[in-house]
């Protein structure tokens, strides 16, 4: 029987209204767009120029969008109850930078296609397998799915990458200010205020970074340059394979966490709904090989704040 978290304002049947459900989904949409960095950091790494790495995001958005409301759907055999948002993900960069130095692009739309090929028939059996999905087990995954972000998250909190090695006191300043905020407003605003927090701290970072002058005239350049709506181009492209090169998923531990925080009374895994989400996950996969796009996997950040809500 599902019972609601004491901590959970919103849960699956609810309905908060049209406002709160447009601001909640920016929110969501603002944590996920933090994966972006991924296909950056892969086009820099694969030498792309800036409008195939331009055309690289782009598609990997778009593949992103369609890839997340396959996991909304909650069909019979598709899709799930949960708020789950599949995008860019660090699974797939290291592979997907081996595969490009082995194999060029094709190589990596190829793994991507039969990687998310293996999810979907992976999928049909996990109804089955519950017994080797213990909660002992679930809790490790989630344990594991959290240690993972660490790294990435340590990076950008005091704005080093690839290119930037050395951080300076506007950005921890800016990083502070922005951490706060959210922690603030999720534990001291009222209970309706706090699931705003994510987007408090959105405001205050980049009024932060505007005033710390982290913002460089580059970047406005670039923002004066860009259209304002333009489609991607949408190549056809080729594909090769290497077995030894099929990419593992995560999308199992991010279901059993979101099944976790959503039910009180949670025991064990509901396999045939994660494998439902699994199966959405690789088409998902599937479809972004074909697009050109980046591979994807559901996010777990996205999930620790649906937690917070």
């Amino acid at each position: 029987m599902l019972l609601r978290p004491v901590n959970i304002l919103y849960d699956l049947h609810d309905h908060p209204g049209k406002l709160v459900t447009f601001l909640l989904a920016f929110q969501h949409l603002a944590i996920l767009s933090g994966t972006l960095v991924y296909p950056v950091v892969f086009s820099e790494q694969a030498q792309l120029n800036n409008n195939l790495a331009f055309q690289l995001v782009s598609l990997t958005m778009l593949g992103s969008g369609m890839a997340t409301i396959m996991l909304s759907l909650n069909r019979k055999r598709l899709g799930t109850p949960y708020q789950l948002f599949q995008g860019p993900s660090a699974v797939f960069l290291e592979p997907s930078v081996l595969a490009m130095k082995t194999g060029g692009m094709p190589l990596v739309y190829g793994m991507t296609f039969f990687s998310g090929l293996f999810q979907v028939f992976f999928s049909r059996f996990l109804g089955r397998m519950h017994r080797i999905f213990p909660p002992e087990i679930g809790g490790l995954v989630i344990l594991g799915v959290g240690l993972s972000l660490v790294p990435t998250a340590t990076g950008r909190f005091f704005g080093i990458d690839q290119q930037d090695t050395v951080t300076s006191a506007g950005e921890i300043f800016t990083a502070v200010i922005t951490l706060f905020t959210i922690v603030g407003v999720n534990i001291w605003a009222g209970e309706k205020a706090k699931i705003y927090s994510i987007f408090a701290g959105i405001v205050a970072g980049y009024s932060s970074a505007f005033l710390c002058d982290i913002f460089q005239a580059q970047h406005f350049q670039l923002l004066e340059n860009a259209s304002l709506f333009a489609l991607p181009e949408l190549n056809l492209t080729s594909w090769s394979f290497e077995p030894h090169m099929i990419v593992t998923f995560k999308a199992t531990g991010d279901m059993v966490a979101a099944q976790k925080i959503s039910n009180q009374n949670w025991v064990r895994p509901n396999m045939n709904e994660i494998g439902k989400g699994v199966f959405a996950s690789g088409l998902g996969n599937v479809m972004s090989s074909i697009l050109g796009a980046m591979g994807q996997a559901t996010s777990s950040s996205n999930i620790a704040y649906s937690f917070s809500l």
